[in-house]
């Protein structure tokens, strides 16, 4: 009976390190997910920005990107790389389990308190297994992004 006792010990254990493991090695942070994408902003590859977009706010994105082809990134608010183009994460806040708000500022822009841009984790449908998603990631809501500056910190 000890025996069994310490097997079943030994094998939650286990489980409890592989599970650890993977939630550290593999489940994505929002602000690493919303760098993941800037990064694509500022080497200009579309693909991947859009990428960093929920499945429905990508077409908006998409088209903000195609009106805003002449445009400046860096200086012009219209282009959808100019809200993203920086790395000055202020904050991130998760709100629950599925949304997180993370405030950045724009490149010398040190006075102000920021933006918030809207993350909400999604799966990929390759990734779900028996109702349960084994690599969530978190995608940027276009939908709900709204790109003003806010007047005072939280």
């Amino acid at each position: 009976m000890k025996k069994v006792l310490i097997a079943l010990l030994v094998l939650i254990l286990m489980l409890a390190a592989i599970f650890g493991a993977w939630k550290v090695l593999f489940d994505e942070q929002p602000d690493h997910a919303l760098l993941r994408t800037v990064a694509a902003a500022m080497l200009g590859d579309e693909k991947a920005f859009l990428d960093g977009f929920t499945e429905d706010s990508r077409p908006l994105v998409g088209a903000a990107l195609s009106l805003a082809k002449g445009e400046d990134m860096a200086r012009s608010p219209r282009h959808p790389y100019y809200y993203l183009a920086t790395e000055n994460i202020v904050s991130t806040e998760k709100d629950d389990l599925e949304n997180a708000r993370i405030r950045v500022r724009r490149p010398g822009d040190d006075k102000s308190p920021g933006y918030d841009i809207p993350m909400v984790r999604v799966c990929d449908q390759k990734y779900l297994i028996a109702g349960y998603c084994l690599l969530p990631t978190w995608k940027i809501d276009g939908k709900k992004f709204d790109a003003k500056k806010l007047d005072n910190d939280r």
